[in-house]
């Protein structure tokens, strides 16, 4: 717990840090979609069933890569049919500059 708070501390400082240059701040995420990965329990308006694209549910594996930022929402993001590894996050990074 001792390291993680040391680390933290770390990461506040440094992004305040980066708030005084006046860079910007992105984060990046990414997220799997399979099958498993389906809705299968959902509200919906009495009488209205929940609608699922059929043909999407059976299409496999789906990876996507997201950047955000504060200063302008979405900055980019990338949609794969697989699994992502190094090179398909270095693309992405590339994107950014």
């Amino acid at each position: 717990m001792e390291n993680f708070d040391h680390k933290r501390k770390d990461l506040i400082t440094r992004i305040d840090q980066a708030k005084q240059e006046k860079r910007k701040l992105m984060f990046l995420d990414e997220v799997n979609f399979t099958k498993l990965s389906i809705l299968k329990l959902d509200y919906s308006v009495k009488g209205k069933n929940t609608q699922v694209d059929q043909e999407r549910i059976y299409t496999g594996y789906h990876s996507v890569i997201v950047t955000v930022s504060a200063e302008r929402g979405l900055e980019l993001y990338n949609i794969y049919d697989k699994a992502v590894k190094g090179a398909e996050f270095a693309d992405h990074l590339n994107k950014l500059r």
